[in-house]
């Protein structure tokens, strides 16, 4: 068989196995056998543990969408496997600006996946996408929450009924109120990692990456809007 080149897109398949991470987080902490008023057993525990793991794949396989979405477009334009059509506010000199930015390796000087969307959208001609936004301002949240999965240092964190919030882990300060915390455990848990990794912030993981999708889409003038559907 002779040589060839072949494109090897992900990002959609990220995506869809951020939500499967999740679906399945939903799912067994929907069965768990502890009533949430009796002993806190080493099973409940084994039960907790497997939410949490989920919970973790769903964050990271999340953000890992987003990333791999845009430099799929912005290679694309580069390599023009892009489907070009589908971007209604694109023309033909913003694509030739990313094919000449991306082969110049300027997307990839340390900037995380928000700042690489508004860089192709300044490149593009087009307006930025508002940081005061809900799915920008969430989007940020759940990649310093993936940094800090991926990246994680052992070290102690204030923890206490009695904290006001100022005295709260930043973290648990820019989390507070995204998601229902998990409720697997005893409400005395640490925040991080116990009351924060559950279903609830598995959902709003994937949820969080389907909205700040569905903005820098609209904003590209792509017609695809992505709703996830947690009954089925």
């Amino acid at each position: 068989m002779p040589k060839v080149f072949v494109s090897d897109p992900i990002a959609s398949t990220l995506t869809s196995a951020s939500i499967v991470f999740a679906r399945r987080a939903v799912e067994l902490s929907s069965t768990s056998s502890w009533d949430r008023v009796s002993e806190f057993t080493i099973q409940h525990q084994i039960e907790n543990r497997r939410v949490i793991e989920q919970t973790i794949g769903a964050i990271i396989v999340a953000v890992a969408g987003v990333e791999g979405m845009i430099n799929e477009i912005l290679a694309g334009s580069a390599d023009r496997f892009s489907q070009r059509g589908s971007m209604r506010n694109v023309d033909e000199k913003a694509y030739a600006r990313w094919a000449r930015l991306w082969d110049e390796g300027a997307f990839n000087r340390g900037v995380n996946a928000i700042e690489k969307c508004q860089l192709a959208l300044a490149a593009a001609d087009l307006p930025s996408l508002r940081s005061d936004c809900q799915p920008v301002e969430d989007m940020k949240v759940l990649i310093t929450l993936r940094n800090e999965l991926v990246h994680s240092e052992p070290k102690f964190r204030p923890h206490g009924s009695d904290l006001t919030q100022k005295e709260r882990d930043s973290l648990e300060r820019k989390l507070t109120g995204k998601f229902k915390l998990n409720e697997l455990v005893p409400k005395h848990e640490p925040f991080i990692w116990q009351r924060c990794l559950g279903s609830g912030c598995a959902k709003w993981s994937v949820e969080t990456v389907s909205a700040f999708e569905n903005e820098f889409f609209s904003a590209l003038g792509i017609a695809i809007h992505s709703e996830i559907r947690w009954e089925l």
